[in-house]
Formats: C-alpha cells, sequence, structure tokens
C-alpha cells in the first residue's frame, strides 16, 4: 500500500485516521473502527491523568495504537496461510500494518516499535511491556473494566453475534445454549486478562492498593459466571430480538 511520504505526516491525527479507517469493517459488531476512535479517546483521557500525576506520555503513539490495535479484524481470516504464519495471531498482524503504515509516513523507528508492543499487550496472555501499553489495555478494555454494566451487557451480545458471523454463521440468530457456553469462554479469557495489574500508579488503585481497573472489570467477569448466566441468556435473547425487529 503506498500512501504519500511527508516527515511531518505521522505526527497529523488525520492521516492516523485517513489510512487506519481502510482497516476496519463495518460488517461487524464490536470491532469497528468507532470502537477505535473510542479506544483513542479513552487513551487519551488516560494519558492526561497519567501528564497530570507527572508521568511522561508519547500521545503519538497511544493516538497510532488505539486506532490501529484493531486493523484487518475481520480481513484476518481470509488472508493467506504464509501471511497468516508470519503473523499468528489478530493483534500481531494489526501491529505490523499499523507499524507499515507509520514507516511510510516517516515515523522513526523507535515510535513504530512502541506503538507495534503496545498493539501487541492487547492479546491475550501478554504482558504490557510500556505505560502506553498499559493505557491501551484499559482504554481497549474499557466497557470490561468501567462501572456501566449495561454497557458490558450490550457489548456482549455485540461480540457474541460477532463470533457466529466471524464463524461463518447467521448472526441475526441467537441460541441460548450457545450464548451461554460463549459467555463462559468469555469468562475465561477475560480472567487472564485480569491476572495483569494494569494500574497506572498509585493514583490508580483504591484505598487497599488494588488496581481501580482490575476491580471494576472483576465484578464485571463475574457476570459470566456458569451461576449467573442463565439470566443474562434471557435478557440477551429478548435485546437481540428487539434490536433486529427495529431494523
Amino acid at each position: 500500500m503506498e500512501h504519500p511520504r511527508q516527515l511531518s505526516d505521522w505526527h497529523d491525527p488525520e492521516s492516523a485516521e485517513e489510512y487506519l479507517r481502510e482497516g476496519y469493517s463495518d460488517r461487524l459488531y464490536y470491532h469497528i473502527y468507532d470502537h477505535a476512535i473510542d479506544t483513542r479517546t479513552k487513551a487519551r483521557e488516560l494519558g492526561k491523568w497519567c501528564a497530570y500525576n507527572g508521568q511522561i506520555i508519547d500521545f503519538y503513539v497511544l493516538d497510532w495504537a488505539a486506532l490501529g490495535h484493531d486493523y484487518g479484524y475481520l480481513e484476518y481470516d481470509m488472508l493467506p496461510e504464509d501471511v497468516r504464519n508470519r503473523y499468528p495471531t489478530r493483534e500481531k498482524y494489526a501491529a505490523a500494518m499499523t507499524g507499515g503504515i507509520m514507516a511510510s509516513f516517516g515515523a522513526p523507528q523507535t515510535a513504530i516499535r512502541q506503538v507495534k508492543e503496545a498493539i501487541w499487550s492487547t492479546e491475550v496472555g501478554v504482558g504490557c511491556t510500556s505505560k502506553e501499553g498499559r493505557i491501551l489495555r484499559q482504554a481497549d478494555l474499557a466497557n470490561v473494566g468501567g462501572k456501566n454494566r449495561a454497557d458490558f451487557f450490550i457489548n456482549t451480545i455485540k461480540l457474541y453475534r460477532e463470533y457466529r458471523l466471524l464463524g461463518g454463521e447467521n448472526p441475526n440468530l441467537f441460541f441460548a445454549r450457545e450464548f451461554i457456553n460463549y459467555c463462559i469462554k468469555s469468562n475465561r479469557v477475560l480472567s487472564i486478562y485480569n491476572t495483569e495489574d494494569v494500574s497506572l500508579g498509585d493514583f490508580d488503585k483504591d484505598l487497599d492498593g488494588h488496581s481501580t481497573f482490575c476491580k471494576n472489570a472483576s465484578e464485571n467477569i463475574r457476570m459470566l459466571l456458569p451461576d449467573r448466566i442463565q439470566k443474562l441468556a434471557e435478557l440477551a435473547g429478548s435485546k437481540l430480538l428487539a434490536d433486529i425487529s427495529d431494523n
């Protein structure tokens, strides 16, 4: 992919928006460009909070990492086998594509490396290696680490529909048993994410020294436990049917 090469372009947020937008599809329900924009907004808020508390944050790295962290999410499954062997996860592919676009705009290798490491840290089981990585993790999973249980519930439905779409199934159909199994798997995955303390400093902990993000996330993740998921499945089925009938 060829891009105009001007050394100042990588500092221009409009350049990042214009070219990274290409990697997102409106066919998905959750991993769409709006999620990338929301993630950037949240990352900037968290970055400002860190800066206010005396930390040095690279906001250019944050912007590129947030906008590019789900680049190619839909197309990944359709990539040639040799490309998928080179980039064995969606996060590694997104990092590579984002880094390539940055390089075409003359971004320095140090910044590209920081962006890649931040995006890599959004993969389950991969630790955050930088402050920007921790910020991106919190921003990416803001609905999991937030206090709004309704948002978490609605996004779980969106992710379930996306799961069906990526599996070649009709995303407008709902099967309670399948949804319950999906939520149980999500509980396991999110629990792994939540084992890492991604607090941004002492200012980002409660009075007991616990990470604010992890504490809120724990409450939401518990909603996906087997003994609580039956009621959630009933609500999810009703919500999905209502959404489909409105369209």
